[in-house]
């Protein structure tokens, strides 16, 4: 190393003595011989005393045969430490040892023994120097090892319950968010003249216990109400079911009250209403004065409660149709078509019988009328019974051509039944009890395209039984039934179970079935009722906006005779169009100018794309397109 000038005399390597001599002659000074265990006590205990000895890290330990046998051993971690080695060692037998686990054991005469009463430590709270009073709180006695596992599982067990209904809300959330409405508004009611629906006992005429035989049909019909008409007794019912000798009693083919109560029953377990058409012309010639307007005058002389009574006690004691009214709300029926209301357009007592029957019913039943009582009065009038009804039934006719019918859609949603927030919804007829069936009128093609159509208008649309098979009259070639011809449109119900009959097959049906039907169309209706009932835009029958104004969501356009196109929208919604053809050969057009594409959610080739650059249509065919935004 003299190359590199430094000093190779041993003198100079050698150490100084303090250094390598006893550790027990420290050269550090005060302050630094004090700090080197700073976890030790300053002050001398009485029972303990400290002996310290120090290595220094540069000199080989030459041990300390002074220090007890019992010392700690040393364990691989220690002896791989700076080499700074401590020893405690009292001066009698007794001393206190600090193992791993953190207790510190009574040693005596070299015995380890451990004093514990219960959950405490008394020779851990001696080294502590805490008291043993009698005063001690009860919680130093608790197992809080114990108690420290349970809260950590009660803790994990809170976790996972909020996890799991935070899970279930989700699941559970409505798969379409849709706005909420009155029952009566938007759904697809279903009328049935119940003689010729399901015969249940074998007499050949149809019953109340066949009709509650088959709710599960209008279940999957995605049906909201039953209107039944013609249920009540007559001199020769069905045959001259016009001629009704009670509004209270009903026809003894169709079953009993008892029998009412189970169709109710069964139908409202299944979400579905039951209406009424009450004949009340020519049943009833005239009206009576209503005992709710007499006492109106003197309302201001008895306080709210009083007047009530009155008006409950009055309206009990009339027997008109107020008392048949409340007679079948009783039994559960849901509210009332009032035919033939129209022939009472100039009676003085109309408008005070209207306000009691609304009274009576309330806001959760519907009173329905008739356009024709609407079209017959003034307009002061008119927007009177207005406010007191909660559907006005409108005849569509599909006979004369789409311009025909576009102009009868155009007139209703911008006359009197214009949508509001408050007043009626229109109710959609193309069949009823005393119309020819359109299938047999057009023909089954024809009916199914109306039908299609007529599910795709504003408001509330009604189906006549057998309509959505697309049936047509009675099928009489030899002329059998001549004496019922008036009847003609009423055939019995035929359903696609052919193990279902309408009757016993040993019984003769009163009336004969449809000349023809067919079940694939069942399928079509099927699917444009379940699509209604889920799309904003089709039950809607207009868009109410921020500021309380209501504008119409339906645009109709017809082409000559043959081509109607119908638009719904509403907000944040798909926009769907139906498009109807009821001409008698294919159509082929251009109509990219309204609109682009879209799918197809309901026509012969179902989600298929459609471009209107090139459209084609069949005859007599309606199609439902739902537009790409």
């Amino acid at each position: 190393m003299n190359h590199l000038n430094v000093n190779s005399d041993s003198s100079f390597l050698q150490l100084p003595e303090s250094l390598t001599t006893s550790p027990s002659q420290s050269t550090f000074m005060a302050e630094e011989d004090a700090s080197i265990c700073p976890l030790l006590h300053n002050t001398s205990s009485p029972q303990l005393q400290l002996n310290l000895d120090y290595n220094h890290p540069l000199t080989p330990s030459t041990g300390n045969t002074d220090i007890a046998d019992d010392q700690v051993e040393n364990d691989d971690t220690s002896s791989s430490s700076s080499g700074i080695g401590m020893g405690i060692t009292g001066l009698g037998t007794n001393y206190h040892h600090l193992h791993k686990n953190g207790d510190i054991h009574h040693q005596e005469n070299g015995n380890a023994k451990k004093k514990k009463h219960g959950n405490i430590d008394y020779d851990y709270l001696n080294a502590l120097n805490i008291p043993l009073t009698k005063d001690m709180p009860g919680f130093v006695k608790w197992n809080w090892p114990l108690i420290r596992k349970a809260t950590f599982f009660v803790f994990l067990s809170g976790i996972f319950a909020m996890c799991a209904i935070i899970v279930a809300m989700i699941y559970n959330l409505p798969r379409v968010c849709t706005p909420e409405m009155p029952w009566f508004r938007g759904r697809v009611f279903y009328e049935i003249f119940p003689a010729s629906f399901k015969d249940s006992d074998g007499s050949s005429v149809g019953d109340l216990r066949g009709l509650a035989d088959k709710v599960s049909y209008f279940q999957n019909l995605s049906i909201g109400a039953i209107r039944l008409n013609s249920i009540f007794e007559a001199k020769n019912y069905p045959e001259d079911y016009k001629n009704i000798d009670s509004l209270m009693n009903i026809s003894k083919e169709l079953g009993t009250l008892e029998d009412m109560k189970f169709l109710v029953s069964e139908l409202h377990s299944k979400n579905i209403s039951l209406i009424l058409d009450l004949p009340l012309y020519p049943f009833y010639q005239r009206l009576e004065p209503s005992t709710i307007e007499n006492m109106t005058r003197n309302a201001n002389k008895m306080n709210s409660d009083e007047y009530r009574r009155r008006i409950e006690r009055s309206i009990i004691d009339n027997n008109g149709i107020t008392n048949v009214m409340r007679f079948w709300l009783a039994h559960g029926i849901d509210g009332f078509y009032l035919k033939g209301l129209e022939n009472f357009a100039e009676d003085e007592y109309l408008m005070e019988n209207m306000r009691e029957w609304k009274y009576v019913l309330g806001n959760d039943r519907v009173m329905i009328v008739n356009e024709t009582l609407i079209n017959a009065v003034s307009d002061d009038i008119a927007d009177e019974i207005l406010q007191s009804i909660d559907l006005v039934d409108v005849f569509l006719d599909i006979t004369n051509g789409t311009q025909s019918i576009e102009h009868k859609v155009i007139s209703t949603l911008n006359g009197k039944l214009k949508p509001s927030e408050n007043g009626p919804w229109i109710h959609w007829s193309l069949n009823g009890i005393e119309k020819r069936r359109m299938a047999t009128a057009i023909n089954a093609n024809a009916s199914l395209a109306g039908l299609l159509m007529e599910l795709m208008l504003p408001g509330t649309p009604n189906i006549f039984y057998g309509d959505e098979l697309s049936m047509g009259n009675v099928h009489d070639p030899l002329n059998e039934h001549a004496e019922t011809k008036h009847l003609h449109h009423l055939p019995t119900m035929p359903f696609t179970d052919q193990s279902i009959k309408f009757t016993n097959q040993q019984i003769i049906p009163w009336l004969p079935k449809a000349a023809h039907f067919s079940y694939e169309h069942l399928n079509y209706v099927k699917e444009a009722c379940a699509l209604r009932k889920i799309t904003p835009a089709l039950f809607m029958n207009a868009i109410n906006k921020d500021d309380n104004s209501i504008h119409g969501n339906t645009h109709i356009r017809a082409n000559k005779d043959d081509l109607l196109i119908i638009e719904r929208t509403y907000p944040r919604r798909h926009t769907m169009v139906s498009i109807t053809n009821l001409g008698s050969v294919e159509l082929s057009l251009d109509i990219s100018g309204l609109y682009y594409s879209g799918e197809l959610v309901l026509g012969p080739a179902k989600r298929s794309k459609v471009f209107f650059n090139n459209f084609r249509i069949g005859a007599l065919e309606t199609i439902i397109v739902k537009l790409d935004k």
